[in-house]
């Protein structure tokens, strides 16, 4: 992630502080865990509550970035990040899991896409 991607990020997270997000890393991904430590770090610079990074076993590990929440409409803190995350062009997908409460969000990081 480049200079002028985090500050973005930060810029666009800054506007929406105050909001709470976990965020996920693969668990035996030491690249993965470096990214959404660095994330984690800018939306905690940016005014959210972060909890995490928490590293997680998957039976079929996640590639990139996956934003999910428990409810739909997707909670404001979902489309902020979402915003912020695609406007320093960084390619982010939207999941829904029931097993999360309506207002959670969680970011996972997966693995490096294929290229």
């Amino acid at each position: 992630m480049s200079n002028k991607q985090r500050q973005q990020i930060a810029d666009a997270l800054g506007k929406e502080g105050g909001k709470n997000i976990t965020i996920c890393s693969v668990q035996s991904d030491a690249a993965g865990l470096a990214f959404a430590t660095a994330l984690k770090h800018l939306f905690e610079q940016a005014g959210w509550h972060v909890d995490g990074v928490k590293q997680l076993p998957f039976a079929k590990p996640p590639v990139g970035l996956s934003l999910v929440s428990g409810s739909y409409p997707a909670p404001d803190a979902l489309v902020a990040a979402y915003h912020a995350l695609v406007a320093a062009g960084l390619n982010v997908s939207q999941q829904l899991d029931m097993k999360l409460s309506g207002s959670q969000v969680e970011l996972i990081v997966g693995g490096k896409p294929a290229e």
